[in-house]
C-alpha cells in the first residue's frame, strides 16, 4: 500500500459513469417500478453507496477513506434501452476518490442485473469509466467527450434551400438516432431549421434506404435528406 501521509489533505471529488442495457420489456418493467423484486433503481442506488463506502474491502491495496459524500444518480435513456448510472464521491483527505466511484458505478450496474437476470439474461454492462476528478497534485481531469461522425447529403429542394450539397459532421453524445439528428442540425443550422419548418413531409435515407425518424444512427453513416417525389 502506498504510503500517503505526507501527502496534504484536500478536498478529492471524482465523478464516474456506466450503464446497462438490456431489452425494451425489462426497461418498460423497471420504468413502472413493477418488479416483484422491488425498486430496482432505489435497490441499485443504495448498493452504489454501500460499494463506495467499502471499497477498500473490495480492491486490494486501496486505502479506506472518510468519505464526506456519495451520489448515487440513476436516469432511463428509453431510446436506448439503458439504464445510465453516475456517481460522484467527495472526501477530505491524502488519496483521490477515483476508486470509490467507480466502484459505486460498477456495483449499482451489477444490482440492475442481479435482480432482472430471470427476465433478461442478455443485459449488457457498458461504458464505465472516470468523467472527472479534481484535487490532488494531478490536478483536474476531465474525461475528453467521444463524437460520432457521420455524412449528410442535402438533395434536389433541399440542397437549394441550404446552398450545399453535402457536409461532415461530428455529432456530440447523445444523438442516437434520425429524429434526434434533426433536432441537433435544427438547433446549429438556422437554414436547416427554415426547411423542416417549410416541408415537414421531408424523407431521410440512411445508407442509401429510406428510414424513419426512430431509426439509429451510426459511426460513418451516410445520410440524405430530400423532399418527397412527386410525378404524373
Amino acid at each position: 500500500m502506498v504510503d500517503v501521509g505526507d501527502k496534504d489533505s484536500t478536498q478529492r471529488i471524482a465523478v464516474a459513469q456506466g450503464g446497462i442495457a438490456m431489452n425494451a420489456e425489462t426497461m418498460e418493467l423497471i420504468a413502472a417500478g413493477g418488479h416483484k423484486k422491488g425498486d430496482v433503481l432505489s435497490v441499485a442506488r443504495i448498493a452504489g453507496i454501500q460499494a463506495a463506502k467499502n471499497c477498500s474491502q473490495l480492491i486490494p491495496l486501496c486505502h479506506p477513506l472518510m468519505l464526506t459524500s456519495v451520489d448515487v444518480d440513476l436516469k432511463l435513456d428509453k431510446s436506448k434501452n439503458r439504464v445510465v448510472i453516475e456517481s460522484t464521491c467527495k472526501v477530505n483527505g491524502p488519496t483521490g476518490v477515483e476508486m470509490e466511484a467507480l466502484t459505486a458505478v460498477s456495483v449499482a450496474a451489477l444490482t440492475i442485473y442481479d435482480m432482472c437476470k430471470a427476465i433478461d439474461k442478455e443485459m449488457t454492462i457498458d461504458g464505465i469509466s472516470l468523467l472527472e476528478k479534481n484535487g490532488g497534485r494531478s490536478g483536474h481531469y476531465k474525461k475528453t467527450v467521444s463524437l460520432t461522425m457521420i455524412q449528410i447529403h442535402y438533395i434536389a429542394g433541399i440542397r437549394e434551400q441550404l446552398e450545399t450539397d453535402q457536409e461532415q459532421i461530428n455529432l456530440p453524445d447523445g444523438i442516437s438516432n434520425i429524429d434526434q439528428l434533426i433536432n441537433y442540425l435544427q438547433s446549429i443550422n438556422p437554414k436547416f431549421d427554415a426547411a423542416i419548418n417549410a416541408n415537414n413531409k421531408i424523407l431521410v435515407a440512411l445508407n442509401q434506404t429510406v428510414v424513419d425518424r426512430s431509426h439509429k444512427i451510426s459511426e460513418n453513416d451516410e445520410v440524405a435528406f430530400f423532399p418527397p417525389m412527386t410525378g404524373g
